[in-house]
């Protein structure tokens, strides 16, 4: 009996498919992260340390980069006070951010090259 396996990785790897078949857990942990964060008001920095992890775990985590260990989930459960179904019920779609420092503002820019200093032309 020739089955083909059930999770082969070279044969995703050739199609171009790089998704992870968990990757929706991880997006979904990587949501619900993020709202609960966002509900509480606090940074990054504020959440990892409530929820006892480095700060660089906390953001990789967030960005639903990180395989999470049990270890982990139960960190973010006892940081937050919510119970683990909290973490992985349905959520919406993973929103990546952009990398880097975000665009300045035209008022921004223009108060840097001095425009407000210059007087108008008429």
């Amino acid at each position: 009996m020739n089955r083909p396996p059930k999770h082969d990785v070279k044969a995703q790897k050739r199609k171009g498919s790089k998704k992870k078949p968990y990757q929706g857990l991880l997006d979904r942990v990587a949501v619900n992260t993020r709202r609960l964060r966002a509900e509480r008001g606090w940074t990054q920095e504020d959440a990892a340390e409530a929820c006892d992890l480095y700060v660089t775990l906390y953001r990789v985590i967030e960005g639903g980069h990180s395989n999470l260990t049990a270890s982990t989930v139960h960190h973010i459960c006892v940081g937050f006070g919510v119970d683990v179904a909290e973490l992985f019920k349905p959520a919406g779609p993973l929103v990546k951010r952009r990398r880097g420092r975000p665009p300045k503002r035209s008022v921004e820019l223009a108060a840097l090259h001095g425009a407000e200093d210059k007087p108008k032309a008429t």
